[in-house]
């Protein structure tokens, strides 16, 4: 994936739009319009702004890998208890995350980094609700409890 797909992915992702990245960056729309159709990387000067915008590292945009030292620890701490889940579960939280993340309200810089951690707590949230009624699989094997018969 080259510099521009990752922007334009995370972009997506963001539910940002071109005009919303463009009115941050405080440039024509246009601009914006003409990397995505012609596949040209942004001009240098553009990229740390961007990285700022979509709220990602110089690392994932020019290399698209991230490492660790740029996760908060809630970041951290999520990635963690994903790793334990099986297939399945990983499936449901993903859904999970990406319903929230779609329905999240339009970018606002200023609220994204609180919408993110809201989002990460109710996912944990959800993911505890879930173990505790037994929906989700810890490989434990769940015994009913047996109601008495009335008499």
């Amino acid at each position: 994936m080259t510099i521009t797909e990752r922007l334009f992915d995370t972009a997506k992702r963001k539910n940002l739009k071109q005009t919303d990245l463009a009115n941050a960056l405080g440039i024509k729309p246009q601009l914006i319009n003409n990397w995505k159709t012609r596949g040209t990387t942004p001009p240098m000067e553009y990229l740390p702004a961007i990285c700022e915008v979509l709220d990602i590292s110089w690392e994932y945009l020019i290399v698209g890998e991230e490492s660790a030292e740029h996760y908060t620890e809630d970041e951290k701490r999520l990635i963690e208890q994903y790793r334990k889940l099986d297939s399945n579960n990983k499936s449901e939280v993903l859904q999970y995350t990406t319903f929230k993340a779609q329905t999240r309200l339009p970018f606002k810089e200023s609220a994204y980094n609180a919408n993110f951690a809201l989002a990460v707590a109710n996912a944990a949230q959800a993911m505890e609700k879930a173990e505790v009624k037994g929906i989700l699989k810890s490989g434990k094997k769940r015994v009913p409890i047996k109601k008495e018969a009335s008499t």
